[in-house]
């Protein structure tokens, strides 16, 4: 079975030092992101069953408006303290202990560790690092074969990777 895998990078949050990193908010801008993305998905009927997201507040607020965007309920979005500025393959072990019969998985968290996910699951480190990589707000689809347990390295195929300007 064709599973797919939705990679998004939370919006554009407040930058300061007034406030720790985990408590950033989502900007005005970035709300404007994920609106045009969730939007986007949506027109094309690319949605996802489940979003897993880190429980940062800007990547928190990011899921819970997309889904709110994409009509999905709240049971369907999972907030996670350890997906928070988590590696590639803390990412990958979190897809892959997924066992649920979704078809289309959200997840949603920060860099660089999702950007390095895109690139090991469709084995592009060279287009990444070269600067196509996920900027706030950005999403990146893609397709496997099998079931999330799995999920491995280079066995994935990138289908796109887009930022909110290149969606209206």
């Amino acid at each position: 079975m064709k599973r797919q895998l939705l990679v998004l990078r939370h919006g554009n949050a407040e930058v300061g030092a007034d406030k720790d990193d985990f408590d950033r908010e989502l900007t005005a801008m970035g709300i404007s992101q994920i609106e045009t993305v969730a939007k986007w998905l949506k027109s094309i009927g690319n949605m996802p069953d489940l979003i897993l997201s880190s429980s940062a507040e800007r990547a928190a607020a990011t899921a819970c408006r997309a889904a709110d965007i994409m009509e999905i309920p709240d049971s369907c979005v999972v907030l996670s303290k350890d997906l928070y500025l988590a590696r590639s393959g803390l990412l990958l072990n979190a897809l892959q202990a997924d066992t649920s019969d979704a078809e289309c998985l959200m997840m949603v968290g920060h860099n660089p560790g999702l950007e390095n996910l895109v690139a090991d699951l469709a084995g592009l480190a060279p287009y990444l690092s070269a600067g196509g990589g996920l900027s706030t707000g950005a999403i990146a689809g893609i397709e496997f074969d099998g079931k999330w347990c799995d999920l491995r390295q280079e066995i994935a195929d990138l289908k796109f990777i887009k930022g909110p300007m290149n969606l209206s």
